[in-house]
């Protein structure tokens, strides 16, 4: 990590969602996506757990089991919203890809030091 004028600078490819990932902060809701503190889930019938996709198991792809619970509209909302806050984060790791190639000394790159556009 390089410090500049506009201060610390990530090495190409490194986010601050990685770091945020391995010092183990907090992540997000696994059923609707929002943050804990913000879940939209309401508890299961069953087990009174909130936000637990295993009382959800078959309508989230998990199989047979489950409680019986379905998505509601509000958390159907908050996993479209999760989606594409993760896309947009895509695009912009991408970005800072594309700038740290563009502002590169190097002139030639092997065809495995950059990810395949195509798959």
């Amino acid at each position: 990590m390089t410090r500049n004028v506009f201060g610390w600078s990530l090495p190409p490819g490194v986010t601050s969602r990685m770091i945020d990932e391995a010092a183990g902060v907090d992540q997000p809701c696994a059923v609707c996506g929002n943050g804990v503190e913000d879940c939209c889930c309401p508890e299961c019938y069953e087990c009174g757990e909130q936000g637990n996709p295993g009382c959800y198991g078959r309508y989230l792809g998990e199989g047979i089991g489950g409680h019986g619970l379905k998505l509601n509209k509000e958390q159907a909302l908050a996993r479209q919203r999760a989606v594409i806050y993760a896309a947009k984060q895509r695009v912009q790791d991408e970005e800072m890809v594309y700038a740290a190639i563009e502002n590169s000394d190097k002139e030639e790159w092997d065809m495995n030091d950059l990810p395949n556009p195509w798959s």
